[in-house]
């Protein structure tokens, strides 16, 4: 455990976390260690515990159309990856759909035991 000796409490918060769920050489990985804090019921790999790829949101909530059409943002790319200082930009809808444009979105799937997986080329 590389945390011993770092000044981190391994008896409370994150440290007791890291002891009780961290893989240790005299211990199989799944083997939970033998403390009444530790979930010993837990079947790894279990496809009925997975959760899912993204998160849901009811039906009925409002819904906000983004341009079709990318605004331009007025500043020009090799500036802001260069790293002058261009100001700040309103997010409004428009550039809103211009981010998740140009973050391409889902890319493509996979499926696995019957469930879809999407990947995205940004998180």
């Amino acid at each position: 455990m590389g945390w011993q000796g770092d000044g981190v409490d391994l008896d409370s918060g994150a440290g007791l976390l890291h002891r009780l769920t961290s893989y240790v050489p005299d211990r199989e990985w799944d083997v939970p260690m033998d403390d009444p804090r530790v979930r010993h019921d837990l079947v790894p790999n279990d496809p009925g515990t997975r959760p899912p790829p993204m998160k849901a949101y009811p039906d009925g909530l409002p819904v906000i159309g983004l341009a079709r059409d990318l605004p331009d943002p007025g500043v020009p790319t090799t500036a802001v990856l260069a790293g002058v200082d261009c100001g700040a930009q309103p997010l409004d809808a428009a550039q809103l759909g211009r981010v998740l444009f140009l973050g391409a979105g889902v890319v493509r799937t996979m499926e696995r035991d019957g469930q879809q997986f999407p990947f995205r080329a940004s998180g």
